[in-house]
């Protein structure tokens, strides 16, 4: 209850009424025989003492309004914040899109500021006293249409409602009663704990992709005012997401033209990543170890029978070929060997991009590139109509995303092959080892912990948070490891940035 907010309301009332402090003395004892002094009067508007429930039921009835009214220091309303906070309606768009005046982007950015900035500032108060019935109002609307409850709030209320935002009313007020010895700051992250905003106001690792956020003033602006975890949540990100959302196969040659015509500079994906970086740690994000997935390391004891088992079944076992004579499906073994292998498992996935080749051009590509030859592109862009005299940088552009899948096939039979070959070391070993009377052997299960995709990743990140107070959170920065990766961001690949500082730990649970 705020008594400066309560005097200040009493004072506008009371001017309303075109009444001096000795009128509505004089209006007090004449109407309702309450005797009071200008002094108790001004004792109120200083907000150094609050008027009691019977003279509070009098003062509602000579200002025409409600004591819920006085009490909040304002006149409640019926506010259709709908219209105010406006992407609370997923349609929103709609009936602005044969209007070509309006610029959709930039009112959705201004949306989001706004309601981050509200919803937060709230919360803060909440800090300090109650809400008005106005401000529970507004409060409700944002939480319930732009944020989700997360499961933390449990650890201040066990309440059982159907409701989620009285679940999280009720949190709210016991963990503030819990937490009088914290900081403010500390408070404020217990709270956040509990909230997880939806998509479309926070700030996500797709805002930053393929333009530095400094090119546009909303996304630089939204970023600026970040907390620090949140920049280093979109920091270490690139730990397994790429930087760049269009890629120079992704539409083409016209696309890697424009691009170089309008910027000036050769298009460079590498380049373009490493920009971003530098801008996200000049702007305060920081490697946090908090953020980077981990290996949960365990062992496990197999029966080595079981194991030879699964490598003959790989490695050895006869493959089972199948030929149509004469109307008829006929089946026979063959050798498991590399060849066999090709024209049963890898023929028919790699001739779906290389149709006008032969099987023995295949194969012998196959057996001599462990990656697919760059040597052939001409060749492919030949198969496709592709205009074959410019650079040879527009050539791969239009071969475009066949050419990647086609690429990460190769290299994933490739790999296949590899276990294969290791496969086939291994099995003499593990047949000796039963011969000397062994029965099992020992695996080491390494589990990595954490998303791969920035969807998922950022739930994770949001469920680590529940596990760190905001000084421990702190702690485990890395500003010394940040500031040399800054240093010396120009001399690496991007997979070297990756390898050396955002490499995953090992939890070793013996």
């Amino acid at each position: 209850m705020n008594k400066k907010k309560i005097g200040y309301f009493l004072k506008e009332l009371r001017i309303k009424e075109k009444l001096t402090q000795d009128g509505l003395c004089d209006l007090l004892a004449s109407q309702y025989d309450i005797y009071l002094t200008d002094k108790a009067i001004s004792s109120w508007e200083n907000g150094k003492t609050i008027p009691d429930i019977e003279k509070l039921n009098i003062l509602s009835k000579v200002f025409n309004v409600s004591i819920d009214d006085i009490l909040d220091g304002e006149i409640h309303q019926d506010i259709d914040y709908s219209k105010i906070y406006f992407l609370s309606d997923e349609h929103w768009h709609m009936k602005y899109d044969d209007d070509q005046t309006i610029n959709l982007y930039n009112m959705r950015q201004e949306q989001i500021i706004k309601i981050n900035e509200r919803f937060n500032a709230l919360l803060e108060k909440r800090l300090q006293e109650s809400f008005t019935s106005n401000e529970e109002q507004e409060f409700s609307f944002l939480f319930n249409h732009f944020y989700s409850l997360t499961d933390y709030y449990k650890v201040y209320s066990n309440s059982n409602v159907n409701d989620d935002y009285l679940k999280f009313k009720e949190s709210i007020n016991i963990c503030i009663n819990q937490t009088k010895n914290m900081e403010q700051e500390e408070v404020m992250w217990e709270l956040s704990k509990m909230l997880l905003p939806n998509e479309e106001i926070d700030f996500l690792f797709h805002d930053i992709m393929d333009e530095i956020p400094i090119k546009n003033g909303y996304i630089d602006k939204r970023f600026r005012n970040l907390e620090f975890w949140k920049k280093d949540m979109i920091l270490n990100t690139i730990q397994n997401c790429d930087l760049i959302a269009v890629h120079h196969d992704t539409y083409g040659s016209n696309h890697l033209k424009n691009y170089e015509t309008t910027t000036g500079v050769e298009y460079n994906e590498e380049k373009k990543s490493k920009e971003i970086i530098k801008y996200l740690i000049n702007n305060g994000a920081c490697i946090n170890t908090q953020y980077i997935n981990f290996i949960d390391r365990t062992k496990e004891t197999r029966r080595i029978i079981d194991k030879l088992e699964n490598l003959y079944n790989q490695c050895l076992k006869p493959i089972d070929m199948a030929v149509v004579k004469e109307g008829k499906t006929v089946h026979y073994k063959v050798e498991n060997n590399f060849r066999n292998r090709f024209i049963s498992k890898y023929y028919y996935q790699l001739t779906f991009h290389l149709k006008d080749f032969s099987f023995e051009k295949i194969y012998q590509l196959f057996l001599d590139y462990d990656i697919f030859p760059e040597s052939l592109y001409i060749e492919l862009a030949k198969m496709h109509n592709i205009n074959i005299n410019r650079e040879m940088k527009y050539i791969i552009a239009d071969l475009g995303v066949d050419l990647t899948i086609l690429q990460e096939k190769w290299e994933e039979l490739h790999d296949y092959e590899k276990e294969i070959n290791e496969g086939l070391k291994e099995i003499p070993v593990l047949i000796k080892q039963l011969q000397e009377g062994h029965k099992t052997y020992e695996i080491i299960n390494d589990k990595v912990v954490g998303g791969t995709d920035w969807q998922s990743i950022r739930v994770y990140c949001y469920y680590w948070n529940c596990f760190v107070t905001k000084k421990e959170l702190r702690n485990l920065r890395r500003p010394k490891e940040t500031k040399q990766l800054l240093a010396e961001i120009d001399s690496l690949s991007l997979k070297e940035i990756r390898e050396k500082y955002f490499k995953m730990e090992v939890n070793d649970n013996e």
